[in-house]
């Protein structure tokens, strides 16, 4: 019987060869792409990477914030839009504000913009606001003598202004304006602080060539109160909108009024150390509209727009600045309690907003 014989094939010693070169080839060739790897990584820049996270992180972030801000503007002013879309607008130029506001504030300047009830209006919006002063057409300059007036008067530290009201959508602001200097001349001739009617002038001074809520002018509005005096503001209580005439009493009646020099600042303060005065300035910047504190130092315009009182000067000894204080009608929420701090220049000029432009008072003997 034949022996069965078992072979174990041998590979030959080129088939070897071949997979073992095979084998150093891919362990080479990984060797060179990790290699390549730690080169690249070890020699790219990844600032860029971490700018462009960050600064989407910020995007994100001040998206939240202007979410946030808006939401809040929403509740404390009781704002209702009639719809999303309308929403969405009021949101966007909100938005565009506020980051106007921002880039402002991180300049060090010696005023404040920040979120105010004006903050969804866009320029124009806001610009029709205030627009509503009428062009004047005489003057009745009366130069008062005053060696050495007080810098530093404060008429309601004296107790001789009366609270901050808010004309409201109506283009009022000439009747508040002369409201309040007679309100003060009153204060300061009768000993007490008396409120008289805004909605009066803005329903019974058409024929003395004011327009209600479109518009109007302080010395027209003393010229009717010269001819027909004034009613007490519980007497006839203001509503913000044109209404019928219906004049209660004869409470006040001033006599004449006297306009200060046109663009002088020193007669200004001469002035101001007699009583409060109603002054005209430019307001449809946003050094107004986005106003919350501080000293308003840059010109914001000689379009006269808007009427409001002049009711002090000072120093503030923190910025090195003189200023007017000026009480304005825009409620006690907007600015600094309502009112707003000009820079206090001297000498001829219209001064920071047009404020020495078109001055005037009234007058009780």
């Amino acid at each position: 019987m034949q022996n069965t014989v078992f072979y174990m094939p041998i590979p030959s010693n080129r088939v070897r060869s071949s997979n073992g070169f095979g084998l150093c080839c891919g362990i080479f060739f990984c060797l060179m792409m990790l290699s390549v790897g730690i080169y690249l990584i070890s020699s790219y820049d990844f600032t860029s990477i971490q700018s462009l996270l960050k600064d989407q992180l910020n995007i994100l972030q001040e998206k939240g914030e202007i979410e946030e801000a808006f939401n809040d503007f929403i509740e404390t002013n009781g704002k209702e839009y009639i719809s999303i879309k309308e929403r969405e607008k009021r949101y966007k130029i909100f938005a565009e504000n506020y980051k106007r506001a921002q880039e402002h504030n991180s300049k060090g300047k010696p005023y404040t913009l920040g979120v105010t009830k004006f903050m969804d209006l866009t320029h124009e919006e806001f610009s029709d606001y205030v627009g509503h002063l009428k062009p004047r057409s005489k003057r009745n300059v009366v130069e008062l003598k005053n060696s050495d007036p007080d810098p530093n008067i404060d008429w309601q530290a004296k107790g001789k202004v009366t609270r901050v009201k808010d004309q409201g959508q109506c283009g009022s602001c000439w009747a508040f304006s002369s409201i309040g200097s007679t309100e003060s001349l009153y204060a300061i001739k009768k000993g007490n602080l008396t409120e008289f009617s805004e909605q009066e002038l803005v329903d019974c001074s058409w024929s003395f060539r004011n327009e209600g809520c479109n518009g109007g002018l302080m010395e027209h509005a003393f010229d009717y109160m010269i001819e027909k005096g004034i009613s007490l503001e519980s007497e006839y209580p203001y509503i913000g909108r044109d209404a019928k005439c219906a004049k209660k009493s004869n409470s006040f009646q001033i006599k004449t009024y006297n306009d200060v020099a046109e663009d002088n600042s020193d007669d200004l303060l001469i002035a101001l150390n007699v009583e409060p005065i109603s002054v005209s300035v430019e307001a449809d910047e946003d050094a107004w509209q986005m106003y919350t504190g501080g000293i308003v130092t840059e010109d914001c315009g000689w379009n006269l727009d808007h009427g409001v009182l002049l009711v002090g000067s000072g120093f503030d000894s923190s910025r090195k600045i003189k200023y007017w204080r000026i009480k304005n009608s825009w409620g006690p929420s907007w600015g600094e309690s309502g009112f707003i701090r000009l820079l206090r220049q001297t000498g001829r000029g219209p001064g920071v907003c047009g404020v020495a432009m078109d001055a005037t008072y009234p007058l009780y003997f």
